[in-house]
């Protein structure tokens, strides 16, 4: 089940994080690394101006138990950013994350808005599964997040039609 999350709640994501990115990241960044970019981007005052600031978080249920999520930027008028989604590597397979995509596609059409962008990191397999989306690359970015890490990135693109 998709639901939104609330202000109160956004914990949900940050507990995703902490669980979900060793498992993902850890044969491409350093561990420390992962510790300064979850700090950086899950600390509950960061998601919290997120989503004062207008963003979206959704979190993906299966038995009453939080297995993934997905967090939505509203760009400007014709695109959406899927900022993050996550689903446990334990239930990879299942077509969780094209649901969950599907829900920012959803949002995106709802809102009258032509596309989803999203960030990736280059070594990541999940650039893979976007391509099956229907995502397209349209270019690479590396960003200096600092500490001296970069986030060596594809830019991709999705036209809602």
């Amino acid at each position: 089940m998709i639901r939104q999350l609330q202000r109160s709640e956004l914990k949900v994501v940050q507990d995703l994080a902490y669980e979900i990115w060793p498992l993902v990241y850890s044969e491409m960044i350093s561990r420390e690394q992962m510790k300064y970019m979850l700090d950086w981007m899950y600390h509950l005052d960061v998601l919290t101006a997120k989503i004062d600031n207008g963003d979206l978080f959704f979190s993906y249920s299966l038995e009453n138990n939080d297995i993934g999520y997905l967090h939505l930027e509203l760009v400007d008028e014709k695109t959406i950013k899927v900022q993050k989604i996550y689903v446990h590597p334990d239930f990879h397979g299942r077509g969780i994350g094209r649901e969950l995509i599907q829900t920012a596609i959803d949002m995106a059409t709802a809102q009258g808005r032509s596309s989803l962008e999203l960030q990736v990191n280059r070594a990541n397999p999940a650039v893979r599964f976007y391509k099956q989306l229907g995502f397209s690359i349209t270019g690479e970015k590396d960003f200096d997040i600092g500490n001296g890490y970069f986030m060596n990135d594809y830019v991709m693109r999705f036209i809602i039609r």
